[in-house]
């Protein structure tokens, strides 16, 4: 599907970064960038579509009646068969521009780290060289979690478990104690990325 899969130099390595609701995930992507790496995130590609995708928003409107994004998401909360056509429709349109975005930087950059909280629920494993997942214990999430008991298990119900994520991971950064642990977690991180050149 992606030519950069096709590539027989491979001038970049894609690094997938994933983790299940408040592990963490955006906090290591967040950190990784502030040391040199180039970085995409999915989660500022949704909010960029809901601004400028005329197509996206068209889609949103169709099926939603509205593109306030807590109003999408009170109507998931409710209906299963509406989460999964707007898992359908984050595959049909933000997906792709993912990856766009990881061509348009291909060869610009020697690693890009693409940061996709359901990158096994979508299947995309195969588009990575590397996958680094990031895991916190349950209780731990769920007390970070900026949303309420009811909607966070929600969220943690459709995702796959941590540990079928792991075994298909390549590197795993355990997110459970302090931010001083965590950044010492990333420096080792960081060098394993660079040993890669």
């Amino acid at each position: 599907m992606y030519k950069f899969k096709k590539f027989q130099k491979k001038t970049s390595l894609i690094w997938g970064l994933t983790g299940n609701i408040s592990s963490g995930k955006s906090t290591v992507l967040k950190k990784l960038r502030m040391r040199g790496f180039y970085t995409i995130n999915a989660d500022e590609i949704v909010r960029r579509s809901y601004l400028e995708d005329h197509e996206f928003i068209e889609e949103i409107m169709g099926t939603f009646h509205t593109i306030e994004t807590s109003q999408v998401l009170k109507q998931i909360l409710k209906d299963e068969k509406l989460w999964q056509k707007l898992d359908n429709i984050t595959k049909q349109f933000i997906v792709p521009k993912i990856f766009d975005e990881v061509l348009c930087r291909y060869g610009e950059f020697r690693f890009i780290i693409v940061e996709i909280p359901l990158l096994f629920e979508f299947f995309l494993q195969e588009y990575f060289d590397f996958l680094v997942l990031i895991s916190a214990d349950s209780a731990i999430a769920k007390k970070r979690s900026t949303k309420n008991s009811l909607v966070y298990q929600k969220f943690k119900d459709r995702q796959m478990c941590d540990d079928k994520k792991m075994e298909n991971s390549d590197f795993i950064i355990k997110n459970n104690t302090s931010n001083h642990v965590l950044n010492e977690k990333i420096t080792y991180l960081e060098k394993t990325i660079k040993t890669y050149v």
